[in-house]
């Protein structure tokens, strides 16, 4: 009896899980723009170091296979630390990613855009990755919405944030945007805030909700927590298979 109680004292609330959910699109508005506002500097960037435009958008290729590629290896620590430790890890990056784009006089180099480009996306993946991987495991009954949602955050990020950015560097030399950029890496960093309220779900914790079999064939449950927990993140081979061709898309 107590073996079979014991699970039912541990679980989480309904709101606990909405708001760990919550708490992943937060971290997805907040490292948004690190791709979607790499197009407005880039015209000044051409002006600035005339520089050809194709040399420049290398930066962001890198910027989009590290934020993509390494998705996988960013999952196995998920679940191999928790995702707290990789969304810290993912939001210092990010906000170095903000930093060194700002500061940056070269292409190549340590302190050139390519590497700050790299960094960025490295960190960025780390945020999206754990942050979509979480919200499947809080929601196995509503993966559809969860991911969809928590994808959502991603985009609302960037549409919120257009209007500013135009905002702070219309008609400003690239030299003077160091302190605005520079401070946008806070917006990219306040992540790490978040990190400290997130948390995966152990086998046993998941609220009533979500714990309901969605459907059975002959007695026996297909509902993914009819197992001891959670699939791992990148464990499935579809899961792996969109994570390498993201960058095709």
């Amino acid at each position: 009896m107590d073996r079979l109680s014991e699970p039912q004292a541990a679980r989480a609330s309904n709101f606990f899980r909405w708001a760990q959910l919550i708490i992943g699109v937060i971290c997805m508005v907040m490292i948004a723009n690190l791709q979607y506002g790499w197009t407005f500097f880039v015209p000044d960037i051409q002006k600035t170091f005339q520089w050809e435009r194709a040399e420049i958008q290398i930066a962001f290729t890198l910027f989009v296979l590290f934020e993509t590629w390494l998705v996988p290896i960013e999952g196995w620590f998920v679940d191999k630390w928790g995702p707290k430790l990789v969304i810290l890890f993912g939001g210092i990056l990010a906000g170095l990613g903000w930093v060194m784009n700002s500061y940056a006089t070269t292409l190549g180099g340590l302190t050139g855009y390519y590497a700050a480009q790299i960094v960025a996306g490295i960190g960025a993946g780390a945020v999206y990755g754990t942050c979509i991987g979480n919200a499947l495991k809080w929601f196995p009954d509503k993966r559809g919405l969860a991911a969809g949602l928590t994808a959502a955050g991603f985009g609302a990020g960037s549409a919120l944030t257009v209007a500013p950015i135009q905002h702070m560097i219309a008609g400003k030399p690239l030299a003077s945007r160091r302190p605005s950029s520079g401070s946008a890496s806070g917006r990219a960093s306040s992540s790490c805030c978040s990190h400290c309220c997130c948390a995966c779900p152990a086998p046993g914790r998941y609220p009533r909700q979500a714990c309901k079999p969605t459907c059975c064939r002959a007695g026996v449950s297909t509902h993914p927590l009819s197992s001891s927990g959670p699939l791992p993140i990148g464990s499935e081979p579809p899961f792996s298979l969109f994570s390498a061709a993201s960058p095709c898309g």
